[in-house]
């Protein structure tokens, strides 16, 4: 069984490369731009295809014996039309899915993927996942869409932050309460849908974590796990948009995080999510904290 896998350095397709290739029967092939990044991944068996998911020919060339494929769709944070690039992703997708006959893909979406219009960063994945179920009508495929959470993984991108302020800006209010999940408990999820098919093509999956926690609750828990006092702050809109474009984002990337997050704010992207014992996730965010977060804190400290 050949499985593809786009995205194999990102946070969650590198841990999906990862069990993938400790799987008997199972060949992994990787779709990247830059070899030297999965040269582990190769030198465990993987096969690599180097090459750009815009470009049409080699994703359809490099997918050509896969019998599954794990899609992911980048978001540039300088592109100037994000939705455009996601739907020209989408639509190779769909190409290749279509042009080798490939039975079953699981793509990953993200919460709020249901609304399809003015919900941000989502918009484009929602059309991703229209034009994966158009290719699966043609096809006779299977596709399942998983829908995640807030990821755990994203408070990575504050360890400056909690490290130099004790604070974690976001534009949100410390009370919103959101479900949040490990991409590794997300990663499991994946590999259970490409290399244990059952008949459940044609789906969307949302993908909690255990619970719902507000952003202040998070705060704190960061804070008791590192024995300091860690805080939410809510930030301005238009603060956020200058901290966003001092680090290089496009204007439209901008908008359409402030967006989502403004979906956020207002319980917009969320009413899908009921919890069931099957799309519950493992991973607690106190573990999370304890296992990924702290190590890597610490590691910025020189401890």
């Amino acid at each position: 069984m050949v499985i593809a896998v786009t995205a194999p350095t990102g946070n969650v397709g590198s841990k999906v490369t990862s069990y993938l290739l400790n799987m008997k029967g199972i060949q992994v092939s990787l779709l990247t731009r830059d070899r030297e990044k999965v040269d582990s991944f190769e030198n465990l068996g993987a096969i690599v295809e180097v090459g750009d998911l815009e470009d049409v020919e080699f994703v359809s060339r490099s997918t050509a014996t896969a019998d599954a494929l794990f899609w992911v769709t980048p978001a540039p944070p300088t592109s100037d039309d994000i939705l455009a690039f996601q739907n020209r992703l989408g639509t190779n997708a769909a190409t290749a899915v279509i042009e080798n006959r490939i039975g079953r893909v699981v793509n990953l979406s993200c919460i709020g993927a249901h609304i399809g219009r003015q919900a941000g960063l989502t918009d484009g994945l929602h059309a991703v996942e229209t034009h994966l179920n158009e290719a699966a009508e043609i096809n006779g495929s299977t596709v399942t869409h998983l829908r995640p959470a807030f990821f755990m993984e994203n408070y990575l991108r504050f360890m400056k932050y909690i490290l130099e302020r004790g604070a974690i800006p976001l534009p949100v209010g410390g009370e919103r309460a959101v479900p949040m999940v490990a991409t590794d408990d997300v990663a499991v999820e994946a590999v259970r849908h490409l290399a244990f098919p059952a008949n459940d093509g044609g789906i969307a999956i949302p993908f909690p974590g255990p619970q719902d926690l507000t952003f202040d609750e998070a705060a704190k828990i960061i804070g008791e796990v590192l024995d300091r006092p860690v805080r939410h702050v809510q930030t301005e809109a238009d603060g956020f948009r200058d901290a966003l474009k001092a680090m290089g984002t496009s204007d439209d990337v901008v908008s359409r995080t402030v967006r989502m997050y403004e979906c956020i704010e207002d319980y917009h992207v969320t009413p899908e999510y009921q919890r069931t014992d099957s799309s519950a996730a493992p991973t607690d965010f106190r573990a999370f904290c304890e296992g990924v977060l702290a190590p890597q804190i610490y590691q910025m400290e020189g401890v």
